[in-house]
């Protein structure tokens, strides 16, 4: 398994796009849930194991599930000490092409608690660097608020990196931007495969 499968998978919309809590609940995926989706994909599972994996996860942190309060998607605390614990920050556009590569996983905000997710899809240089995801609608304005983004976005574009504060995103919401290399984020997706079994 490649960081290049991953980064084809990102290619193919989740389905479903949506995890069942119980007594008729369902609650759709936000952009760190269809990543999580897309590596149990490059880890051999079929789109509909996908989502019970990612769904299992999901419920496990809940508070709705446990009854403390509403039924969510994934908290973003638990996905970012599973997942980004080892994210590396990219302070700037400068050093987004020597910090990243295909595969890789690309997180915004705080990697304990991430904003926002994306695939690295393609490198071909300093002035191409696209991403997939879902709900791009936030950070990059584009796609559908709270849906897949079916194309590929150049983030090495001016218009992606404040000029003042160095941050990234759409011009007026710069926030930082890190990466999880490509293996640390399988690693912990064949933890989570082998906790919630296959």
């Amino acid at each position: 398994m490649t960081g290049t499968n991953f980064s084809r998978l990102s290619k193919i919309p989740p389905q479903p796009w949506q995890v069942d809590h119980g007594g008729g609940i369902n609650v759709g995926y936000t952009c760190h849930m269809a990543a999580m989706h897309w590596a149990q994909m490059a880890l051999g599972s079929s789109q509909t194991d996908a989502n019970r994996i990612v769904g299992a996860f999901a419920r496990l942190h809940c508070p709705g599930c446990k009854g403390r309060g509403p039924h969510g998607s994934v908290l973003p605390s638990a996905y970012g000490n599973t997942f980004c614990r080892n994210a590396v920050p990219i302070s700037d556009r400068a050093s987004l092409y020597k910090n990243v590569q295909v595969g890789d996983v690309l997180i915004t905000g705080h990697h304990r608690m991430p904003m926002h997710t994306m695939i690295v899809r393609q490198k071909r240089g300093e002035g191409h660097i696209t991403v997939r995801g879902f709900n791009n609608f936030g950070t990059l304005g584009t796609g559908i608020r709270d849906h897949y983004d079916p194309k590929s976005h150049n983030i090495a574009k001016d218009k992606y990196w404040g000029a003042r504060d160095g941050g990234f995103g759409r011009v007026g919401v710069p926030i930082p931007l890190w990466v999880v290399p490509h293996n640390h984020f399988m690693q912990a997706s064949r933890m989570l495969r082998h906790h919630v079994g296959k």
